[in-house]
């Protein structure tokens, strides 16, 4: 399952939420949170510029080499806005493998 898209959407409802959604070529997708108070935007350029073009055409079911690669392999790691959009990547990607293994959650 190859990943063929993500977006990085902003949204305020009184300060900025950052969520970033990837999608694969099964159709399927998942999202998660890069908020970051007070440095929304600094998260979702460097998510738009330096994370999803190096996100497209990897396979989302290897999400632990996909973590490896973006926390080793990235001049700028270990940083807070680095590592936030990493949890937002890591976050997709499980909800991503959770939705394939028929794990959706519903609200009981």
């Amino acid at each position: 399952m190859k990943i063929t898209n993500a977006s990085v959407f902003v949204s305020s409802a009184g300060r900025n939420f950052v969520t970033l959604k990837i999608e694969t070529d099964e159709g399927i997708y998942g999202v998660g949170d890069a908020t970051v108070n007070g440095r929304e935007l600094v998260v979702a350029k460097y998510l738009e510029e330096y994370v999803i073009p190096s996100l497209i055409g990897r396979d989302a079911t290897r999400i632990e080499d996909t973590w490896q690669f973006f926390f080793r392999g990235y001049y700028w790691k270990k940083g807070v806005i680095d590592m936030t959009a990493l949890a937002a990547v890591d976050m997709a990607l499980w909800d991503i493998k959770a939705k394939t293994a028929g794990m959706l959650y519903t609200n009981c």
